[in-house]
């Protein structure tokens, strides 16, 4: 008798190693008991919560659990190794997300914002009628960059991949599939206070931390301060804590 068993649920993480693993700051495989607060990350920041962010075991990716957030998000602090997301830079940003199916949304992934410009990194999504939509920006830039994407709503199946190579546009992928991005006019956008550090799962701006805040959830997520182009593949498991 065979057995299939279902990587996504039983793989162990943090297993093998990383040829990038110095470059790697921020990893997080949102593992832990249902409704736990607590968020770690292996690259070492301290995460703190807010709002109803948690863990949630009912649906992931890998690990038996995944972060979920209704309005909720989390954040570390200021740190030199927010300092590297220039559009100038080579890093990659990868994960996956799940989202309910509802009509019209804006949602942040991912906020950072080291410098003295109000011009933060990150990326956010956005469905809009029957169409969805990956906004990515770099620290500073002055254009910003969207595709539209085959996203598929209530389901983990959507991972996600940003990398800057240090010159031209940014490189982005759902599911080891490469996306069409468009450019556009970011300069008269301010999305963030200066100086806040990292958010994950908001796109906090001069109004409050839990803008576009998202209502859905998070798994395995890793930053890394070098452009991982081997590979945009779906990765097999989660990512290696060494």
């Amino acid at each position: 008798m065979s057995m299939i068993i279902n990587p996504y649920v039983y793989a162990s993480a943090g297993a093998g190693t990383d040829p990038l693993f110095s470059y790697v700051r921020y990893l997080n495989h949102f593992d832990g008991p249902n409704g736990s607060t607590s968020f770690v990350d292996v690259a070492g920041h301290t995460l703190t919560g807010a709002g109803t962010a948690r863990i949630d075991t009912s649906a992931s990716v890998f690990g038996g659990a995944a972060g979920y957030f209704d309005g909720g998000y989390i954040s570390a602090p200021s740190s030199a190794d927010w300092d590297v997301f220039a559009a100038s830079n080579r890093f990659t940003w990868e994960g996956w997300v799940r989202v309910p199916s509802t009509a019209s949304w804006t949602y942040g992934l991912l906020s950072i914002n080291q410098g003295t410009s109000g011009l933060p990194a990150g990326m956010h999504i956005q469905r809009s009628g029957s169409v969805y939509y990956l906004y990515v920006y770099r620290q500073g830039e002055a254009n910003g960059y969207y595709c539209a994407f085959p996203f598929t709503a209530a389901s983990f199946a959507n991972y996600l991949k940003v990398v800057s190579t240090g010159s031209g546009a940014p490189l982005v992928s759902h599911n080891g599939s490469m996306l069409t991005i468009t450019s556009f006019d970011y300069s008269g956008r301010t999305r963030a206070t200066a100086g806040m550090g990292l958010v994950h799962g908001s796109m906090p701006n001069t109004s409050g931390m839990n803008v576009w805040a998202l209502q859905g959830s998070l798994d395995e997520w890793r930053i890394t301060a070098e452009a991982r182009t081997d590979s945009f593949a779906i990765p097999s498991g989660p990512f290696p804590n060494s």
